[in-house]
């Protein structure tokens, strides 16, 4: 029994000697589990994050540029002023818009138009005065009467002449008439003007201004007009005619044989007739070919079929010469 319990008791210790360096091997994992801890020395690298997060304030050096992009909006504020250039503009066009004001001027005046002069060649012997007779109390109380047959300016000019446009360019149609009638006067036992021109549609009154009556006959080819005018008719008779003549046709009062005058029915309005001073102007004339007439009362033709050609812009002058002779015929 003694030999078995000391058997026993070795026994034990054997076992607890392999025991103890099991435990002991618990001991040495305590330090492994230090040298776990030693990765907690590794928070130094946590650190380095941190300095990679101040790294990141380099990135805070952008943020200047970021300030650059607000800078840019103000070039932003540069076309503030450009609004301003546009009111400057404005009176540039106001600056065009007189000077194309008066071109239209310039071109009504100096374009388009057939201006002349029709002088006497010589010296026209004047006419006498008229004596008027018959029964007429006023007329007679009037003593004298100018003859206007024929006038002369002192230097040669010779009003109451005709020109007309005969003949216009290739595709050119006559404007109608405008609303101005054409006014044929008596006065002081004349008929006033002298010479005068409607045309084609036109209103023509013929009033008087006289304390007498007058007797108004125009006789055409196309067109016949017979009437009295009372006394002082200042409303008058309105006529108005649908056929032109070739030449102007003359009118007569057969109350007062001395009175006349002549009228031109055209069929346009591209016509004058010359003043005192023997000058005429037509404007407005379309460009292209034209045939124009020029027809005195005494004289007869200046020119029967006068060709001209009228350009865009420019202006035709002329002067055209009547013989005196003419006049003694």
């Amino acid at each position: 029994m003694t030999r078995s319990k000391i058997t026993f008791s070795m026994v034990c210790l054997l076992a607890c000697g392999l025991l103890l360096p099991g435990c002991g091997g618990g001991k040495k994992e305590a330090p492994t589990a230090s040298e776990t801890i030693k990765p907690a020395e590794t928070a130094p690298p946590a650190e380095e994050p941190e300095v990679t997060a101040a790294e990141p304030a380099p990135a805070e050096e952008p943020m200047p540029e970021v300030a650059e992009v607000p800078s840019e909006p103000e070039p932003a504020s540069e076309p503030e002023p450009t609004p301003e250039p546009e009111p400057t503009p404005e009176p540039e066009t106001a600056a065009t818009e007189p000077a194309d004001t008066p071109q239209p001027e310039e071109s009504a005046d100096g374009g388009n138009a057939f201006r002349g002069r029709v002088i006497v060649d010589g010296t026209a012997p004047v006419p006498p005065a008229i004596q008027p007779s018959g029964n007429d109390a006023f007329c007679i109380a009037l003593e004298s009467i100018p003859q206007e047959e024929v006038v002369v300016s002192e230097d040669g000019g010779l009003a109451n002449v005709f020109v007309w446009a005969t003949k216009l360019p290739a595709g050119v149609e006559a404007p109608a008439p405008g609303e101005e009638p054409v006014v044929l006067d008596q006065e002081k036992c004349r008929f006033m003007p002298r010479a005068l021109v409607a045309q084609v549609g036109q209103k023509l009154i013929v009033k008087n201004n006289d304390d007498t009556a007058h007797n108004t006959r125009i006789t055409g080819l196309s067109i016949s007009f017979n009437s009295i005018v009372g006394p002082n008719d200042r409303e008058g008779i309105e006529v108005e005619f649908q056929r032109s003549e070739r030449v102007p046709v003359p009118v007569k009062c057969d109350i007062h044989n001395w009175m006349s005058c002549r009228i031109l029915f055209a069929d346009n309005p591209w016509h004058a007739v010359t003043d005192d001073n023997g000058e005429f102007e037509i404007t407005g004339l379309p460009a292209g070919n034209y045939e124009f007439r020029i027809q005195h009362e005494k004289a007869g033709y200046v020119e029967k079929k006068l060709e001209l050609t009228i350009v865009d812009g420019e202006s035709v002058d002329r002067t055209f010469k009547v013989a005196a002779e003419k006049f003694a015929e």
